[in-house]
């Protein structure tokens, strides 16, 4: 009876020593990254993309450089500035040389040499600017001293005196008046539209402009 006891203890020590050895097979055999991808779905897809890239290929784009976009548009000339408008201003007081009998002598300090008190061939205006426009504008501009009368409308203006010197400063009959082109309009110098080449003249006068055309 000892016998058997002693022969099953040792089959079941033998079994128990093998059944360990399947164990530890086993446990290996999960270890590998093999094992571990074979047993999970995903993990092998995944896997077998990583390992074999020739399943999924990478699909590169090629990038071709585009040609220079060439401007084909005409290039356009240069705008050429318009005329501008430009006509000539002349204020000239020599008249008063012939008549200084009747000057009044506190201004003789005042009259230029030649009697011309301004000049400007190139005097610039707007379109539908007038005479009295340019006069006040070239005048202020040259810090000459200027001074009018005008309507309550303003567009009716009377020059009373340029560079301190004044109607009737010489005689009874003196004053100043304007002329366009050598011709004395018959209306207010704020009323003359001037044009493109005008030539104007504001004068001296004393007789009342008998003595010009």
């Amino acid at each position: 009876m000892k016998r058997w006891t002693v022969f099953i203890l040792i089959f079941a020590m033998m079994f128990q020593m093998v059944g360990c050895k399947d164990a530890e097979t086993d446990i290996e055999a999960l270890s590998t990254p093999e094992a571990t991808l074979q047993n999970t779905p995903i993990a092998t897809a995944e896997a077998q993309e990583s390992l074999n890239p020739s399943i999924c290929p990478v699909q590169t784009e090629k990038v071709t450089a585009k040609p220079e976009e060439t401007d084909n548009k005409k290039t356009e000339p240069p705008k050429t500035a318009e005329p501008k408008n430009i006509c000539s201003l002349k204020v000239d007081c020599s008249v008063i040389f012939d008549n200084m009998d009747e000057f009044d002598e506190k201004k003789l300090i005042l009259l230029p040499d030649d009697g011309i008190i301004y000049s400007s061939s190139e005097a610039e205006f707007k379109e539908g600017e007038t005479v009295f426009d340019v006069l006040l504008r070239e005048l202020k501009n040259n810090k000459i001293h200027f001074d009018y009368t005008s309507s309550a409308m303003g567009n009716n203006v009377y020059i009373v005196g340029i560079n301190n010197i004044y109607e009737l400063d010489c005689g009874g009959m003196s004053g100043w008046v304007y002329s366009v082109n050598d011709e004395y309009p018959d209306c207010p110098c704020s009323q003359y539209v001037l044009s493109k080449g005008d030539r104007i003249e504001v004068v001296y006068t004393c007789d009342m402009g008998e003595n010009m055309g």
